[in-house]
């Protein structure tokens, strides 16, 4: 890939400024993805974001020429990318961290999960749904914030699956 590294900069530090969580950039067969996540803190009242690091791979993704990997680093960072699991909304709602909106939270970060656990909940159309964790492990990072909107697939929660060896 030919990349101008002071445009990539430049690119780097508008996405940081921007209100957007993730940018893809195509060149051919060639592409870039930038990611970054929100972090809800609960306060008494109201839930406050910030952008915080995330604990796996930094905020910019290296590019990928997937034919050129050799296998082993392929391998490598398939490792590394599966000892996280994403908790990701299995449908269109109000997001909670308890089992009603404003109620205690199911889980806190640094908590120990087991699989199937309910974590949180989303609320459709009145009705309450609870959203399980496909791994057991520990909560290391809360992306969603607490009585806002998601979009069904929409990242939740971030685990660190036991013995690293979690799925999406």
């Amino acid at each position: 890939m030919n990349i101008d590294l002071d445009r990539l900069a430049e690119l780097v530090n508008l996405f940081k400024g921007a209100r957007i969580s993730e940018l893809t950039i195509r060149d051919g067969d060639d592409c870039i993805t930038l990611k970054k996540s929100l972090v809800c803190s609960p306060q008494s009242g109201t839930a406050a974001s910030a952008p915080a690091a995330p604990p796996a791979p930094a905020d910019t993704l290296p590019a990928r020429r997937e034919a050129e990997e050799p296998a082993a680093e392929t391998a490598a960072a398939e490792l590394e990318t599966t000892r996280y699991v994403t908790v990701k909304a299995n449908m269109v709602g109000t997001f909670s961290l308890g089992e009603k909106p404003g109620g205690e939270p199911l889980v806190r970060v640094g908590q120990q999960v087991e699989t199937g656990q309910v974590v949180c909940t989303i609320e459709s159309m009145k009705l309450v749904h609870e959203v399980h964790t496909s791994a057991a492990g520990t909560v290391v990072q809360i992306l969603a914030e607490d009585g806002q909107p998601v979009e069904y697939g929409s990242d939740l929660m971030l685990i660190e699956a036991e013995g690293g060896s979690g799925r999406d």
